[in-house]
């Protein structure tokens, strides 16, 4: 899958203004595409979202009334979710924002032209007409929606509906794997049917091995207007890393994948949010779309925001660091393919790094949305959780030590080695020059790193970078 990654100049003449509505940096490694022979991208994004129904929590009530005001809310969901969604909650941005594609190691910068926050609810009272449309959780039969229908009829909510895999019928299919969830999970399946924008949306989930009931809670969900089904034909105990990229090699075929984690709270535009943002590239070439996150705590009080990138995404970033938090993350048609081709990822690394390595090593693109899409639950079961800054991010690097780091830097570039044919010439020169400075002394290791054009996102992280390099092997 070789290609050819573009030079900045071609990447200057294709710069453009975006139209209203956008706001996210397009970013990925040497400012173009990559060329090669690649399967186009079917499907365009469609329609509209059904409304949930009532018993909703607070977080994901607010959201499907349109977060069209505050008042009647308790005083901690109001300061959760102040500023977090569009008005309307259909997730559009200020007009006027400029795409920038810099150099690798410039700084991210997406410049407002005069417009004010699109996160500023309009005033008014929370409506909760849309409520009451039709239950969430339901024991009876439903109709697969009129989209899907293929002369089947009814399928049991939450049951596995066998004719779908193979074909895309779908605009986009969520990848949940679960493991003791039940205490968390509602929030998040309410926050999907709260969803909009979407049509006939796909959920294929798996437990690995919940004795708490959350298996019968998601057999017990209905997303109005969507269809869900458990992949029962992957049973055990596999790790999240592992299940997820299971669900994603079996999953039906679709326009969009998204990946989805038990605990959080989606804002109710984030599907059709990196839809939209993805359908704007090259249905060929490979790209993900992550998003920023507004942190908060297990009963969802805020707890500050997710750093900003500070330098551009590229596949230079993505070998020494992950800034693709996987519950944010959408792929395209072609990445999907990408990340199914490239086989499983090595142990010890996640299911988001390795599609961010895969995107950008096979001249794909890379895009940072920098408005909060979810609400991202920090609490004592996280399997990753996030730091609420770069500083604290880096002293828990610090705290860590290098040891594990660059086993897994090992590990990732054995993988990609591996996978070496999907990679454009650029990528797979670095991983050979990074691999060849394994054997040699301190000095070949921090020359490799440098000639690798590998880097971390602030100078901190950087500097710590270059002393592990120094100070041990990978």
């Amino acid at each position: 899958m070789a290609g050819r990654i573009a030079g900045p100049g071609l990447a200057a003449r294709r710069r453009r203004r975006r139209p209203a509505g956008d706001g996210c940096a397009e970013q990925g490694d040497g400012g173009g595409p990559g060329g090669g022979r690649r399967t186009g991208l079917a499907g365009a994004l469609p329609g509209r979202a059904a409304l949930p129904g009532p018993g909703l929590s607070w977080p994901v009530a607010a959201a499907t009334a349109g977060f069209g005001g505050w008042r009647g809310m308790p005083g901690r969901a109001a300061r959760c979710l102040r500023g977090a969604v569009p008005a309307g909650g259909g997730g559009s941005m200020a007009p006027g924002l400029v795409r920038r594609i810099a150099p690798i190691g410039a700084a991210h910068r997406l410049d407002p032209a005069g417009a004010a926050s699109p996160f500023r609810p309009d005033a008014g009272a929370l409506r909760g007409a849309g409520l009451a449309a039709r239950p969430l959780f339901q024991s009876q039969p439903v109709r697969r929606p009129a989209g899907a229908a293929s002369g089947r009829g009814a399928r049991p909510a939450g049951g596995a509906d066998r004719g779908h895999a193979g074909r895309a019928m779908t605009d986009i299919v969520v990848l949940l794997s679960t493991y003791q969830g039940a205490g968390f999970l509602p929030d998040q399946l309410r926050s999907l049917a709260a969803q909009q924008g979407l049509a006939a949306p796909f959920l294929f989930w798996r437990d690995d091995g919940s004795t708490d009931g959350t298996q019968a809670l998601l057999r017990g969900f209905d997303w109005p207007g969507g269809i869900v089904r458990e992949a029962s034909m992957l049973p055990g105990r596999l790790g999240a890393m592992r299940s997820f990229l299971a669900l994603l090699a079996a999953a039906p075929e679709a326009s969009f994948t998204a990946f989805c984690d038990q605990d959080d709270v989606w804002l109710p535009g984030k599907l059709a949010r990196g839809m939209a943002r993805l359908s704007e590239l090259p249905a060929g070439r490979p790209a993900l779309y992550c998003a920023r996150q507004r942190l908060v705590d297990e009963a969802l009080r805020p707890q500050g925001l997710s750093p900003l990138p500070a330098r551009r995404l590229g596949f230079g970033n993505a070998l020494v660091q992950n800034v693709a938090t996987g519950c944010t993350v959408v792929l395209n048609a072609a990445a999907r393919r990408l990340v199914a081709a490239a086989g499983p990822a090595p142990e010890g690394s996640m299911h988001d790094w390795w599609c961010y390595l895969l995107v950008t090593g096979a001249g794909g693109t890379a895009l940072f949305d920098p408005e909060p899409q979810i609400l991202y639950r920090q609490h004592g079961r996280n399997v990753v959780g996030a730091a609420p800054s770069t500083a604290r991010r880096g002293l828990a690097a610090a705290r860590r030590g290098p040891k594990a780091f660059l086993r897994l830097l090992g590990a990732h570039l054995d993988a990609l080695d591996r996978a070496a044919s999907l990679l454009v010439p650029e990528a797979a020169a670095r991983v050979a020059i990074l691999r060849a400075a394994r054997s040699g002394g301190p000095l070949r290791r921090w020359r490799a790193l440098r000639a690798a054009g590998a880097y971390r996102q602030t100078l901190q992280e950087d500097l710590v970078l270059r002393a592990w390099m120094l100070l041990d092997r990978f």
